[in-house]
């Protein structure tokens, strides 16, 4: 799952580098405002061939979106979080507010 992670986050960094970079990414991926945030938070995978769209969008090499590390990517964008001293904790925290956002979604969409 971290791998996820690493990648909406750079994607989240790519679209935020211009002003309308979020709206001609969801655009062109047809994805609405919770498709971007779950992109960007890991919770959403695309496809190569959308991986290869976003880098053309933001004149990258795919390979900088695939190979993007980052441990302190989420002390920003989640609130609550601070840094962790082994990225295996932070991934582990991650994965299991992941799996509770997952089944709860789950448990809405057939109540």
């Amino acid at each position: 799952m971290s791998n996820l992670r690493n990648i909406g986050y750079k994607i989240f960094l790519l679209a935020n580098k211009t002003e309308q970079g979020k709206e001609n990414l969801c655009k062109m991926l047809n994805f609405n405002d919770n498709d971007y945030t779950r992109l960007v938070t890991g919770r959403l995978s695309i496809t190569p061939m959308q991986i290869k769209n976003i880098a053309e969008l933001f004149s990258v090499d795919p390979i900088e979106i695939l190979n993007y590390k980052n441990n302190d990517a989420y002390s920003k964008m989640v609130h609550c979080m601070s840094n962790f001293e082994k990225n295996e904790n932070c991934d582990e925290i991650l994965d299991i507010i992941d799996t509770y956002i997952d089944f709860k979604e789950a448990y809405e969409s057939i109540k």
